[in-house]
């Protein structure tokens, strides 16, 4: 009669192991997903690898808007130029903390907020 209950309990007991090792199952899968998932997100940031052709189109922005704001007469060039440094702020942003050329972005980035906020 001892062995029932024992018997009961090792059941018990086993299932209990098998329903522990799925839970650290699932936990471990989401976190290796959750993992992949953002190394692929930081690895496909612009100007983490390579070249960076955000700072090159900023300064062409940056070039044409100057032209612009040495002749400009009226409003809407005036409104103009500042989209135009928008644009070039907005490509700037892009870059990550994490990329080599996150800090000549930001002194970029500063230099065109500043002449937008003279226009």
């Amino acid at each position: 009669m001892n062995s029932i209950p024992d018997a009961t309990r090792l059941t018990a007991f086993t299932k209990k192991i098998k329903s522990n090792q799925l839970s650290l199952l699932v936990m471990g899968c989401s976190l290796a997903t959750i993992t992949t998932i953002s190394l692929f997100y930081g690895l496909t940031r612009p100007c983490v690898f390579g070249e960076c052709p955000q700072i090159n189109q900023a300064e062409q922005i940056y070039e044409q808007t100057e032209i612009l704001s040495k002749n400009n007469v009226s409003d809407a060039e005036i409104t103009l130029v500042k989209t135009n440094l928008e644009l070039a702020i907005n490509l700037l942003n892009d870059i990550p903390f994490w990329s080599n050329y996150h800090q000549e972005s930001s002194q970029h980035k500063n230099q065109k907020q500043q002449q937008k906020d003279e226009n």
